[in-house]
């Protein structure tokens, strides 16, 4: 790559970084952040990521608080197999704060080897009581392109089309409809044992685009062993299409303990 390319992928990267980390600032995602949870690897082999949390606070009423999500990466030559779960789970008293989770699957197939374009195919079933999702099925296929690739900057865009089905709470019919997702995504090693990622989605209804959805999630996790980092972590969500009662924005400051092995 000659010096002009090169600087025009890096500023190109610095200002799709800046514009996403202004988005993502002040959630319980309705989309599904994949990009945060996939392992940054490119060699052949078996990754993994798990995280879990718990908490208890007594003052008028009893607080239990659960979480644990885990990722595992398989990489074969130009194929990548990436697996997510994720659980949370929150109760006060006999009322339940929080109550959701997913499973997703994806897989990447570099197009051409050595170079920056794959195809990705996914699939995902997600559920969010508080969101009065009672269950959510999507399957889609795109194209990703990895914009920038130096040894602490990575800068990936992607472009898909999925058909979604989502039964909601209280109703009977089931919600079919395809969306568009465009996304992208940063991660930046700032230094050693510092790394800073942040992903924002648009997905709108393929049907009418007045209709969207907007996510963005940034994170910092600072390293501080082998196996153990801190992680601290902000999410937005906002969507346009929901039931009245559903507020259109939440957003989320998140923080804990992160085993990798």
């Amino acid at each position: 790559m000659n010096t002009s390319n090169h600087l025009l992928r890096v500023f190109s990267g610095l200002f799709i970084l800046l514009f996403i980390f202004l988005l993502a600032w002040p959630s319980h995602a309705q989309i599904v952040n994949v990009e945060t949870k996939r392992l940054r690897a490119d060699t052949t082999g078996w990754y993994g990521d798990l995280d879990l949390t718990a908490n208890f606070v007594k003052n008028t009423r009893e607080l239990w608080s659960f979480g644990t999500n885990f990722n595992i990466l398989h990489i074969k030559t130009r194929h990548a197999f990436l697996f997510i779960a994720d659980l949370k789970f929150d109760k006060a008293a006999d009322v339940d704060l929080i109550n959701k989770g997913y499973q997703h699957f994806r897989y990447n197939y570099k197009l051409i080897k050595d170079k920056r374009w794959f195809l990705e195919l996914f699939e995902q079933v997600q559920f969010d009581a508080i969101r009065q999702i009672d269950k959510r099925f999507l399957f889609g296929a795109g194209l990703r392109n990895r914009l920038v690739q130096t040894e602490k900057l990575f800068i990936n865009l992607g472009l898909s089309f999925m058909y979604e089905e989502e039964k909601l709470k209280g109703e009977d019919n089931l919600i079919d409809e395809p969306r568009l997702n465009c996304y992208g995504n940063i991660q930046w090693h700032i230094t050693k044992n510092a790394f800073f990622s942040s992903t924002f989605y648009y997905q709108p209804r393929m049907k009418d685009f007045s209709y969207y959805r907007l996510a963005s999630n940034s994170k910092i996790t600072i390293e501080f062993s082998n196996h153990f980092a801190f992680k601290i972590e902000f999410e937005i969500n906002y969507d346009n299409s929901l039931q009245a009662d559903i507020p259109e924005l939440v957003y989320s400051l998140k923080n804990g303990l992160s085993y990798k092995f």
